[in-house]
């Protein structure tokens, strides 16, 4: 490792792109369903990557009103606000030719670095994201602070080698992915059939809040030290994002015993269920342990 070097993500080797935000910046009743160019919401980009289910295309006149925020290939996109950290690649096996980011994301483009090597640098780095990210509501990532963010840089046939290892790796996780997919529709075939198509006439139906708890959650001001870095995880809508349908027992942040008692937030017992409510909409996880929530 002698020859690697000490860099910053604002050095030369990346060009960071910010989205456009000025007065020609998309309103809602200029989206579409078809159209000239695919206009990148935040569930587009996940933990997994990219994802084209819910598309919001503009037209060719929209796009050429737009200043900043188009992607090339190979070009990374980042989310810088919401739920920050999750990377897309966007590489030949996407179909889209023409997309743009909106305002809670940032195109990082490589500059004399393997473009594959680019995009596992980025999925490394995100629990170093979390660290720079700052709000409770609407957590964001600025530029400014992304910049600073320092890692060290292999020489260039390392990086390809590098790469290429971590590279056949998701394409295995890609296939589980796939895998399970199919096993949760079987899934879910089977629990409609039994519990649905095949209900018992003696079977009681009942609204879901009359057998389950609803519980909100809560943050304790920012501001305050004392409410923060204590014994107690505090989950945020990153952590549940990043742990969807699996179970947590850890948390990026935690709270002190003040910070619960001054605010909303409440403990949850072991396999309670958590569901994001804001950000990245309808993730959800089963709690390992005691924890706090957002």
């Amino acid at each position: 490792m002698t020859e690697w070097k000490e860099c910053k993500l604002g050095d030369a080797s990346f060009e960071i792109i910010d989205g456009d935000r000025g007065k020609n910046y998309p309103k809602k009743d200029e989206f579409f369903e078809n159209g000239y160019c695919l206009f990148l919401n935040t569930k587009n980009v996940t933990t997994n990557g990219f994802e084209f289910t819910e598309l919001n295309f503009i037209t060719k006149e929209k796009d050429k009103l737009l200043r900043k925020g188009k992607l090339k290939r190979y070009d990374l996109v980042l989310t810088t606000r919401g739920t920050v950290g999750n990377v897309g690649f966007y590489n030949d096996n996407i179909i889209y030719d023409k997309l743009r980011i909106n305002s809670g994301m940032v195109i990082i483009r490589p500059n004399g670095i393997d473009k594959e090597f680019n995009y596992q640098l980025f999925k490394y780095l995100k629990k170093d994201f979390e660290t720079f990210t700052t709000g409770s509501a609407q957590p964001q990532l600025p530029i400014r602070d992304l910049k600073e963010m320092s890692f060290f840089l292999p020489p260039l046939p390392e990086q390809k080698a590098i790469a290429s290892v971590l590279s056949s790796l998701d394409d295995k996780i890609e296939l589980l992915h796939r895998q399970n997919k199919t096993l949760e529709a079987m899934a879910e075939t089977l629990f409609r059939q039994w519990f649905v198509e095949e209900a018992k006439e003696d079977w009681e139906e009942n609204s879901l809040l009359e057998i389950i708890q609803l519980i909100g959650g809560g943050t304790p001001k920012t501001a305050i030290s004392e409410y923060w870095n204590g014994d107690i995880p505090w989950l945020a809508g990153g952590d549940i994002a990043s742990n969807h349908k699996s179970f947590i027992n850890c948390s990026v942040k935690s709270i002190t015993e003040v910070g619960l008692n001054n605010s909303s937030a409440k403990l949850l017992p072991k396999y309670a269920t958590v569901i994001s409510a804001r950000g990245t909409v309808g993730k959800y996880c089963l709690l390992a342990q005691l924890l706090a929530f957002s």
